[in-house]
């Protein structure tokens, strides 16, 4: 961790002591480290102040995947925001105020506000900021944060932040994966956290109608610039076809990115009425974060995304028009 953030620790560490009711919001559309985040920040606030009746709730917008379900304590994890006034609010994983959605509501009656993030295009929207985008992860930063401060982390916490962990690096392949990331993913497992189990829950338990969408999906992967970008797209009617959600189709986008000679995936959803999610992944040769911010979006140099108000055919023509203006053809 920075100078400059453990400069914010002891002021963190006095907030909390001086707060009676502490709220933990992460980001919309969960994934991994954004419920891994919560919940291992969670439990480690539970087990060291849950004794002197300190409240602590977590809040996130929208559907839990069924690869997280496994997580201790998922089903405290509040989906509607409440009336309650929390004398600090955590954010976790989320760059910008955008990306918390309808907890916005429990955002703005906070007493005091603290950011946890590791997103490179955060500029910082709470009182407090702990943001670190060399950190592999918001729960490396929450791991960290709590050894810094001396707190207790239990194989229960550990369980949600090696979930963190070990999804935002790609199972340890992104080159965000440091020698630090492994050893903390070490240390946790030296607590017995059951790491090989964690796995097979995020990784080995698709079911029979989400893998014949993403062959659908994968067999119409375009090309374009030489081989270089690598585009699907994910209609709506597909879903419904299959009878499966969204958020049952992560994964693709990385899929179609690991294709030899591909820089660049991009991953188009149908999510309404001419609207669409973009994703994002980069090999490392492109910046994406960069792009995405370009219309609104944001994330890491990697791994990004934004959202398009438009229909499937003008999204893929606003995508292929940014990506030739970037290839130079």
């Amino acid at each position: 961790m920075s100078r400059h953030n453990k400069n914010y620790v002891n002021i963190i560490n006095q907030i909390i002591k001086q707060s009676k009711n502490i709220a933990i919001i992460a980001h919309k559309d969960p994934d991994g480290d954004c419920l891994g985040s919560l919940l291992g920040w969670r439990q480690i606030l539970y087990e060291q102040y849950g004794k002197d009746g300190k409240v602590i709730e977590g809040y996130v917008e929208g559907e839990i995947p069924d690869s997280f379900k496994f997580l201790s304590d998922i089903s405290t994890i509040r989906s509607t925001p409440s009336d309650d006034i929390y004398d600090v609010v955590f954010v976790l994983d989320a760059s910008d105020l955008n990306r918390i959605g309808i907890m916005n509501a429990v955002f703005n009656q906070a007493k005091v506000t603290v950011c946890i993030d590791h997103h490179v295009t955060n500029k910082g929207f709470c009182e407090i900021n702990l943001i670190d985008p060399s950190a592999s992860s918001t729960g490396e930063l929450v791991y960290e944060l709590a050894q810094i401060l001396d707190m207790q982390i239990s194989p229960k916490s550990a369980e949600g932040l090696y979930t963190a962990i070990l999804t935002d690096t790609g199972k340890f392949t992104y080159n965000n994966t440091s020698p630090k990331t492994m050893r903390y993913a070490a240390e946790m497992m030296d607590m017995g956290i059951l790491f090989s189990e964690i796995a097979s829950h995020i990784y080995g338990s698709e079911i029979q109608a989400v893998y014949q969408a993403k062959s659908k999906i994968q067999s119409n992967v375009a090309f374009y610039f030489g081989g270089r970008l690598s585009l699907a797209i994910i209609e709506r009617q597909l879903l419904e076809d299959h009878q499966i959600k969204m958020k049952d189709i992560d994964g693709v986008v990385e899929t179609i990115r690991d294709i030899k000679g591909v820089q660049v995936a991009c991953l188009i959803k149908e999510v309404g009425t001419d609207k669409t999610k973009v994703s994002l992944r980069s090999k490392g040769q492109v910046n994406v974060s960069e792009i995405s911010s370009e219309f609104g979006g944001g994330g890491h140099p990697r791994a990004a995304g934004f959202n398009l108000e438009c229909n499937l055919a003008m999204s893929i023509e606003t995508v292929l028009k940014a990506f030739q203006n970037l290839f130079g053809e």
